[in-house]
C-alpha cells in the first residue's frame, strides 16, 4: 500500500522542513517511493480537492496550491501506511508549533486508504503527462 505526502507551497524556504519529513518517515519505517516537485496545474488541484469542491475556500485553496510548486512524495509502509503518514503530519504540526514557525498549511498526507489511492494514482497521472 501507498499514500502520498505533500509539503505544501513555500517549502523551499524552509529546507527544515523536508530534512523533517524525510527523518520522521524513516523513523515510522516509511520508504520513500518517489519525490516530485512541480507546481500543479489548477485542474489537478481541483480533482486533488475535490472532496471541498462545495465549501467556501475552494477557490482559494485550488489558487494557494496551484500558485508555486509543491513536493509530494509517495511512500510505502505496509498496511498501516495512513495511520504512519498521519503520525507524520501531527508530528511536523506540532512541532512547527512548539518552534513559534506557521504550521498553517505546510504538510498534507493521505487521510484515508481511499484518499492515498486517489492521490498516488493523481501524481502518478501527472508523471506520466
Amino acid at each position: 500500500m501507498e499514500a502520498a505526502i505533500v509539503e505544501k507551497r513555500g517549502f523551499k524556504n524552509r529546507p527544515d522542513l523536508h530534512k523533517l519529513v524525510l527523518y520522521i518517515a524513516e523513523f515510522l519505517g516509511l520508504e520513500i517511493v518517489r519525490i516530485f516537485i512541480g507546481k500543479p496545474t489548477e485542474e489537478f488541484c481541483k480533482k486533488w480537492y475535490e472532496a471541498h469542491s462545495k465549501k467556501d475556500f475552494f477557490k482559494e485553496l485550488v489558487s494557494f496550491m496551484s500558485g508555486d510548486e509543491n513536493m509530494f512524495i509517495v511512500v510505502k509502509g505496509g498496511p498501516d501506511v495512513v495511520k504512519k503518514v498521519r503520525m507524520l503530519v501531527d508530528v511536523v504540526r506540532i512541532l512547527f508549533e512548539v518552534s513559534s514557525k506557521s504550521a498553517d498549511n505546510v504538510i498534507h498526507g493521505s487521510g484515508s486508504d481511499e484518499d492515498a489511492n486517489k492521490e498516488v494514482g493523481l501524481i502518478i497521472d501527472w508523471l506520466k503527462s
